[in-house]
């Protein structure tokens, strides 16, 4: 996923109120939607048309999401 779509689905989901493991999981099953996808503009198929290799949409891979919420004290 790129960053952009990374803090746009974890802004959505904190401002709805989400907890940090439900931001988590919001963000790890959006990354494995566009993972499956064969039409996902990602980061992935910028990188391996920039390699001159033109894969396009999206990269099974392992998922992996850490989410905190720092606060003033």
């Amino acid at each position: 996923m790129s960053e952009k779509r990374i803090r746009d689905v974890a802004k959505e989901a904190a401002d709805q109120g989400l907890d940090p493991e439900q931001v988590a999981w919001a963000l790890a099953e959006q990354a494995y939607h566009i993972s499956l996808s064969r039409n996902a503009y990602t980061p992935y198929m910028i990188a391996s048309i920039n390699a001159g290799r033109e894969f396009y949409g999206g990269k099974v891979d392992d998922i992996t999401v850490i989410v905190a919420y720092i606060v003033d004290a």
